[in-house]
């Protein structure tokens, strides 16, 4: 919420991210958890999807008008685009 970028041990840390791996490690590392997840049985898998749907839905659309409004006014401000091409003319 506060727009800072977060380096790779504090997201770590926070447990925001599962793996951190080098570019040419993606394929390999996403293989691997592909694998893990192909072992599971169908009834875990539908148990696990038909709880995470129980979980994430409760209040998804009201979120949602609620996200839907909050970027439409920041957005008619300007604000977002102004950090972006802030950010953008930092990486460059």
């Amino acid at each position: 919420m506060t727009g800072r970028l977060f380096d790779v041990a504090e997201v770590q840390s926070l447990g925001i991210v599962n793996h951190v791996v080098a570019t040419e490690d993606v394929v390999p590392k996403a293989c691997e958890i592909a694998k893990e997840f192909s072992g599971k049985t169908l009834a875990a898998w539908r148990r696990t999807k038909a709880q995470f749907f129980e979980i994430a839905l409760v209040g998804f659309d009201e979120a949602c008008r609620v996200g839907v409004l909050g970027q439409k006014e920041a957005y008619a401000e300007g604000e977002p685009q102004a950090a972006i091409d802030v950010f953008l003319i930092k990486k460059q």
